[in-house]
């Protein structure tokens, strides 16, 4: 008689655990990705430098356009794993017989609202337990 109790109890925890792992959307990491260019390496950036120093200054660019060689660009962008949001910022060098005549930086950055299909609050719309209360309340 013991033994069975046990087991039913074992179930019903099994049972319990199960449900409520299903309620965990899971943890979505931040994401960097991009060339991070601080104020301080925009500060080091003059007007008539070379190329080899801006590179010194601000390392490899992310983006060198083939059919645009007197281009670099620097671009960042941080998507936030708990929101969805992207925020991007670039910075382009632009050289004339490889001295830098023009600096473009957007300070605002872009900034997107939920790049990501399955962002936390649209995901699968909910746990387990979350979709077995909408069916509920969708009842009454």
């Amino acid at each position: 008689m013991m033994s069975s109790r046990r087991l039913v109890l074992w179930f019903f925890a099994t049972l319990v655990f199960g449900a409520l792992t299903g309620c965990y959307p899971g943890y979505r990491m931040d994401v960097e990705q991009g060339n991070v260019v601080t104020p301080e390496q925009r500060a080091q950036l003059q007007l008539g430098m070379g190329r080899r120093e801006a590179r010194f200054v601000l390392g490899s660019p992310l983006v060198k356009d083939p059919f645009h060689a007197d281009r670099w660009d620097y671009v960042y962008s941080l998507r936030d794993g708990a929101t969805g949001t992207v925020d991007q910022q670039r910075l382009s060098l632009f050289f004339k017989d490889d001295l830098l005549v023009d600096i473009r930086h957007d300070p605002g950055g872009i900034t997107t609202e939920k790049v990501n299909s399955k962002a936390p609050d649209e995901a699968a719309g909910g746990g387990l337990l979350q979709r077995l209360w909408n069916r509920f309340r969708a009842t009454d």
